[in-house]
């Protein structure tokens, strides 16, 4: 495994790979002894149809450091109908292992579209946040780096980006350009006659090119920018005036021309009670600047008002501002301000959920494979033994609820449950 290996920080593997193996046993057969090597545990868990069995495998080949031949054996278990949820897990951790970072976030996706347990949830939903955020960067500095051979290109007219509001407010009010560019982002998404590159990606390339603190962008930085993100348009609008009496302005630059539409533009004033109404008319603007007329129902999509707390609304804003600057706490409290102001603003409960799992990422891969055993441990492992023929009679399996089963087949009842992880699998020398 590149760079990172986990065998060198995991020390064990626990002694579920014994005991998954010996349940596949027939009541008939005599159990054998704990696996030696991981010959041993390949021999005896691929003569096994039970995906238990498997998945022990594949973690003992990642603690291993052989994340290839643990893709291959997960790969097969996900293409096959009926897989258990923890295969795509542990596929997302192998891909991870070889450097496949988008494969491994579909599959740490797919596990949280089908996985139950709270922990491995929690983990997969940080590694496809951690994940996005690494590749957009990357993808962002490739397109800097490339950026000569991109003036010969000409931009889709159809792919919008939106820049951070221009604000001269400052204090409280100051969150409200970003959050006012995130609510047009997502009213301009309404129609699928527009793709519009998400805020995060916009305000990530500018902070890249160092253009977010320049206080102002002119047409020639917005064809800079509309070509690095392969967007024909960029949407450039500004808030000012009081709170007493808002002015709300956006016009569309074309990165073909590199001209400011001035026919383009939109327009919108009131207090800063009507700021929603004012940021959907502003929309409404746009649309019509933009040459797309609308449907009865796109309108409708684009009059809905995610809240009309202005406050929720600023506390996003800066949840906004602390996300784009990786200080994810903040962002979670700012975040969780606004859902606790207007529960029923759902853009700010997923992007507290965002910046949880931001905020939760600090696993290596060694300890998301740690986790990916734990629960194999207390998932699959008690389901099997329920199931098991070998452990089928009563009497031998006592309920879990009282005692630990686990020590009790090993003969090592004096050990605590956290003892499993020091039975180590040896590798062959």
């Amino acid at each position: 495994m590149s760079q990172i290996r986990i065998g060198t920080l995991l020390s064990a593997i626990p002694a579920l790979a014994f005991v998954l193996v010996s349940a596949c046993a027939t009541s008939s057969a005599r159990a054998p002894g704990p696996p030696k090597t991981l010959v041993d545990l390949e021999s005896a868990a691929l003569k096994s149809s039970d995906p238990a069995a498997q998945l022990v495998l594949a973690a003992a080949y990642l603690q291993s450091d052989r994340a290839q031949a643990a893709a291959s054996l997960l790969e097969k278990m996900v293409a096959a109908p009926g897989h258990p949820a923890e295969a795509a897990y542990f596929l997302g951790v192998a891909y991870e292992g070889l450097e496949r970072s988008g494969d491994a976030r579909h599959q740490y996706s797919a596990y949280l579209q089908q996985g139950k347990a709270p922990r491995l949830r929690r983990a997969a939903r940080g590694r496809v946040e951690a994940l996005a955020r690494s590749d957009l960067e990357r993808a962002l500095r490739s397109a800097v780096a490339q950026e000569a051979s991109l003036g010969t290109t000409t931009p889709d007219s159809r792919v919008v980006g939106v820049f951070p509001f221009l604000n001269s407010l400052g204090g409280s009010l100051a969150p409200l350009g970003r959050a006012l560019a995130e609510l047009l982002t997502t009213d301009l998404s309404q129609t699928d006659r527009l793709r519009v590159v998400e805020r995060a990606q916009v305000q990530r390339l500018l902070d890249e090119i160092r253009l977010a603190q320049s206080g102002s962008v002119d047409p020639a930085t917005a064809v800079r920018a509309g070509r690095l993100l392969g967007a024909g348009r960029i949407v450039q609008g500004s808030v000012d005036g009081s709170e007493a009496q808002l002015r709300l302005q956006a016009a569309v630059v074309s990165v073909a021309t590199s001209e400011l539409q001035m026919k383009a533009s939109a327009s919108q004033q009131g207090a800063a009670v009507q700021l929603m109404m004012m940021q959907n008319n502003l929309a409404l603007e746009l649309y019509g600047a933009l040459g797309i007329e609308l449907t009865v129902a796109e309108r409708e999509r684009v009059m809905r008002q995610p809240t009309q707390n202005v406050q929720a609304l600023l506390a996003f804003g800066f949840g906004l501002e602390a996300e784009d600057a990786g200080s994810f706490r903040e962002a979670v409290r700012h975040y969780r301000r606004a859902a606790e102001l207007d529960p029923g603003f759902t853009e700010a409960g997923a992007a507290l959920e965002r910046a949880e799992a931001a905020e939760d990422d600090t696993n290596s891969l060694a300890q998301l494979l740690l986790e990916g055993v734990r629960e194999l441990e207390s998932d699959l492992l008690l389901a099997l033994i329920a199931r098991s023929r070998f452990l089928s009679v009563g009497t031998i399996v006592p309920d879990p609820k009282g005692r630990d089963p686990v020590p009790e087949m090993l003969g090592t009842e004096g050990f605590d449950r956290r003892s499993l992880l020091n039975f180590l699998i040896r590798r062959p020398q």
